[in-house]
């Protein structure tokens, strides 16, 4: 079959144009095979996605592949890197004179936020932190980070960390 077709359109191309139809009249016989090799054709790609090393070991064995997590690899990588160019550690390459800044002074790690001021008897503040914790504290309380609520306004609260006063206002937050 595939040779009779061949043939026609080796004469088709050849200038024998004699009938246009006959290049196509061997696969009217054939539509059934034609379609079952089209749907195996189609299903090739599916097949090697599915199983994409099937049949395939470079080392033969297949068994001797063993799986390299990520952590366990950029451990490796780095690990190199450091011991072969340790003047990468030494040189900023990213700045003219090549020294880093020095670090920063390391900032507290808790900031709050006021939320509300209940009033009642003794005044309670409602305050946010950083973290996503929320407090309910009234004057003379002591937050986690060892800040003490030392004053309570009507739309304010003086937080007294050490010798350190921070003054928050209702919903404002700090500008970093």
């Amino acid at each position: 079959m595939v040779k009779e077709y061949i043939k026609s359109l080796t004469k088709y191309f050849r200038g024998d144009r004699s009938a246009p139809g006959s290049r196509f009249s061997g696969l009217k016989k054939h539509r059934k095979d034609i379609v079952i090799l089209l749907v195996l054709l189609s299903l090739m790609p599916l097949l090697a996605v599915k199983k994409p090393n099937a049949g395939y070991s470079p080392k033969g064995g297949g068994d001797n592949n063993t799986y390299i997590d990520k952590k366990t690899l950029l451990g490796m990588v780095s690990g190199g890197i450091d011991k072969q160019y340790p003047i990468i550690n030494e040189r900023n390459i990213f700045s003219q004179d090549g020294k880093y800044e020095p670090d920063a002074p390391p900032k507290s790690a808790r900031t709050y936020t006021l939320v509300g001021i209940i009033r009642a008897k003794a005044n309670q503040v409602f305050l946010v932190d950083n973290l996503g914790t929320t407090y309910v504290v009234k004057q003379g309380d002591k937050l986690e980070d060892g800040s003490e609520v030392a004053g309570v306004d009507n739309i304010s609260v003086v937080l007294r960390n050490g010798r350190e006063e921070k003054r928050l206002k209702i919903l404002t937050v700090e500008n970093k």
